[in-house]
């Protein structure tokens, strides 16, 4: 991502911020991948946890403060976002999701055959 918006011409700081928070939703998607080794990914959603849901709204509101307040954006050397930036950003977590989610399909409908 970071070459990707350097190569648009973005400037450094925006570039750091968009890799930070595309990071951050890829994070997000294998932790919802990895819920169930032996369910389907939409079992796992239906599946309670309260506590992920409360580290996932706290990792977002602290993602949205460094992100979006002026101070603490300087301090970690990020650019201020766009609505377009944020779009790139959830579209690459949901396209890490789906990725994995038909990898993890195929790895499960393949037989095991060992060497």
């Amino acid at each position: 991502m970071l070459t990707v918006a350097l190569h648009r011409k973005m400037p450094p700081e925006e570039a750091r911020a968009l890799s930070f928070v595309t990071l951050v939703t890829a994070n997000f998607a294998l932790i919802f991948i990895n819920r169930s080794q032996h369910e389907t990914v939409l079992a796992g959603f239906r599946r309670p946890n309260p506590m992920l849901w409360g580290v996932l709204v706290a990792t977002l509101v602290v993602l949205a403060v460094v992100v979006y307040l002026p101070g603490l954006r300087t301090i970690f050397a990020f650019g201020p976002l766009h609505a377009d930036d944020i779009t790139v950003c959830l579209s690459a977590g949901v396209g890490t999701f789906l990725a994995l989610a038909l990898l993890k399909r195929g790895i499960r409908a393949a037989p095991f055959r060992p060497g």
